[in-house]
């Protein structure tokens, strides 16, 4: 190496992402367009996301760290946090995916890994977690979705996506 230079680090690698294609779920994707060209209001948006994102969802330190960090999201393109609302299976971070573990016992546990050992894992269930000793496990296996389910347009109107995204926009 040349005097007076640095060894410069290699970037980490990407994370793996799996894609899912659910025409149905394009569908409604499509469908709430709309919601983008709507004024969203924050405050309403805030009261939506703690009753409908925050079990999973963490912003502006409210919430639970299942899924991503809202907050890391926020500025991405509208039509982009639409179809990650609208169709979640679409682009999932391979850190995201649901595991589903059957205990010995008969057991089955489905959640996402927090941290694993070569002993135990430790299972994100909703707002709680569970360690689980490998001993116990009969047979792991991890899903092509991630923990978050399709369906949420049975929940939010277009007006309502509009309102949570003004809320994880908000400053």
């Amino acid at each position: 190496m040349m005097k007076g230079a640095q060894k410069i680090a290699a970037a980490p690698p990407p994370p793996k992402i799996i894609t899912n294609i659910n025409r149905d779920r394009e569908r409604v994707v499509n469908a709430y367009a709309g919601a983008a060209a709507l004024p969203g209001d924050a405050a309403r948006g805030r009261l939506l996301y703690t009753a409908v994102c925050s079990a999973c969802h963490r912003l502006k330190n409210e919430g639970n760290e299942i899924g991503p960090d809202l907050g890391t999201v926020a500025a991405k393109p509208t039509e982009q946090l639409l179809e990650a609302i609208l169709d979640p299976n679409r682009a999932v971070e391979q850190r995201y995916l649901a595991q589903t573990v059957t205990l010995k016992d008969g057991r089955q546990l489905l959640g996402m890994i927090a941290e694993e050992t070569a002993n135990s894992i430790t299972l994100k269930l909703g707002a709680i977690t569970e360690v689980i000793l490998r001993g116990s496990i009969a047979r792991s296996e991890t899903g092509t979705k991630s923990m978050m389910p399709d369906g949420l347009e049975s929940v939010l109107n277009q007006q309502q996506v509009a309102d949570v995204l003004a809320w994880i926009r908000a400053k």
